[in-house]
Order: C-alpha cells, then structure tokens, then sequence
C-alpha cells in the first residue's frame, strides 16, 4: 500500500511486488473500505465436504472389506472403483483425482500399482 501511496500506478505496483494489478486494486479497494483491518489474512473455510462425517465413518469399513466384496472382480481399490463405491453407497459424486485427498483425510494412501489401502499397512 505504501507504494500506491507514493503515487506509483496499479501496473507500476503489480510489476514490482510481481503480481497481477487486480490484485493491488483489491488490496486497495479493501483497505479503503474496512482500514487496515481489510487487509488482514483471513481463513477460508473452504468448499464444504460432499461425505458428511458419518458417511465418511461408514466409507472406511467398506473399504476395509476389499473390492472383492463389492462386486469387483479383484481385490485392488482403484480410484474409479472408490468414485463408483461412493456413488452408489452415497449418492454422492467425486471426481477420481479428489480421491486422494478424502482417503488421505480416513488415514488411507495410494500403493503402487495404482491401488489404495490403510497407510499404516505396505
């Protein structure tokens, strides 16, 4: 803000500090509005999560039964297997590359060859 204040421009601001001007006119723009306080980093809480938490409590057991006993013809979870499982257990959709993320958060991780499993296991 100090380099808006000594009358450099939004690009001239944006260049130096390596950044896009619309962000510097954002920063300017909330500063006007709220003070210095706009300028605070807030926390986002984020996209709210598609499995509510005892949806994701009853995922884990499923899985830990294998693929074998949900029609799969091979015991190896896949993403596109976990995608299908939670589809048709919760009616919920996730995209395969979100899979990782929500099996991380249960304590699950990926094991080569592209198959997934408790993380405490090799």
């Amino acid at each position: 803000m100090a380099l808006l204040d000594s009358g450099l421009s939004l690009n001239e601001v944006g260049r130096k500090l390596g950044c896009d001007p619309s962000s510097v006119m954002r920063w300017r723009n909330a500063r006007d509005r709220h003070g210095e306080s706009g300028l605070a980093v807030r926390i986002s809480s984020g996209r709210p999560l598609r499995l509510k938490a005892r949806e994701r409590k009853r995922l884990l057991p499923m899985l830990r039964m294998g693929a074998l006993k949900h029609g799969y013809d091979t015991d190896t979870w896949s993403s596109p297997r976990i995608v299908d499982l939670i589809k048709r257990e919760f009616d919920v959709d996730y995209h395969r590359s979100h899979i990782s993320r929500l099996l991380k958060s249960l304590g699950w991780g990926f094991h080569p060859p592209d198959n997934w499993g408790p993380l405490d296991s090799t």
